[in-house]
């Protein structure tokens, strides 16, 4: 096994071992999160889709700062 492989399998269990605690509080439910962003655009289907987009990008950007802290 070579150290990419090795370092994966550790990033892997990490956001594995991430998901499980977060799942455990409906705060970091995805869902609720996309859901509340549609309800905000007051039925704009273009607003409701750049809220949208932005609810998902908030995970996606914040996760490498999250790894960076934990590693």
């Amino acid at each position: 096994m070579t150290a990419v492989q090795a370092t994966a399998l550790v990033l892997i269990d990490f956001l594995t071992d991430l998901d499980a605690m977060l799942a455990t509080d409906p705060s970091f439910i995805l869902g609720k999160w996309i859901g509340d962003a549609r309800r905000w655009s007051d039925d704009n289907g273009t607003y409701a889709d750049f809220l949208e987009y932005n609810a998902r990008n908030q995970v996606h950007l914040s996760l490498p700062r999250l790894l960076l802290k934990v590693c």
